[in-house]
């Protein structure tokens, strides 16, 4: 499934969504770098709805954008604080809803 195959890679450190949003923030919106991350982001994006919509019966593009939001913030916290116990809870609370 997309969304543990993500988690697994941000956990390990390898989502760019994650890694270079500081970077991405401080970059002047119509720089070439900014301009990068929010391509790749949208890339992601069109990834997830393309397979939600395959996969997922009738998923609307709000439950997509929330499904998004959600899978970067579990990969985010799975980063910062996997392994404990709470974390762990969320992210398991998150894949089982999907």
């Amino acid at each position: 499934m997309l969304i543990g195959e993500y988690l697994l890679l941000a956990k390990q450190g390898h989502c760019p969504i994650i890694a270079l949003g500081p970077d991405a923030e401080g970059a002047p919106h119509d720089h070439p770098f900014a301009r990068a991350y929010r391509d790749g982001s949208k890339g992601l994006l069109d990834v997830l709805t393309q397979v939600s919509e395959e996969r997922i019966n009738q998923s609307s593009r709000e439950n997509t954008l929330v499904l998004f939001a959600a899978m970067l913030g579990v990969g985010l916290l799975s980063r910062v604080a996997g392994g404990e116990q709470w974390a762990e809870e969320i992210e398991k609370a998150f894949l089982d809803s999907y």
